[in-house]
């Protein structure tokens, strides 16, 4: 159903962050999707998935990839698009 509504909606950019590895790759096909497999610890070192992944850093840890700048936007993404773009492997999001 997520697939069928992604493909009603071409004018839209569509971001799913999801912890469902089994359902990322289907949802991927969507030309107008991006789907962002979830670390499962916060300051994890590395995701075994093969496609677009997210993750949480602590203050005290370095993030991995591109880091989100909401934590200096009041919360808020700013002209940040990179969650949507399959060119970024992974981004990193500020433990709050």
């Amino acid at each position: 159903l997520m697939t069928m509504a992604c493909l009603a909606t071409p004018h839209v950019q569509h971001w799913i962050p999801t912890r469902s590895r089994r359902n990322a790759a289907n949802l991927a096909q969507a030309p107008n999707v991006v789907v962002r497999v979830s670390d499962v610890m916060v300051d994890q070192v590395s995701n075994k998935y093969k496609g677009n992944t997210s993750g949480v850093h602590s203050t005290d840890k370095p993030s991995r990839g591109f880091n989100c700048p909401a934590q200096h936007n009041a919360g808020s993404c700013g002209d940040s698009r990179q969650c949507w773009s399959s060119a970024v492997a992974h981004v990193s999001y500020h433990l709050h």
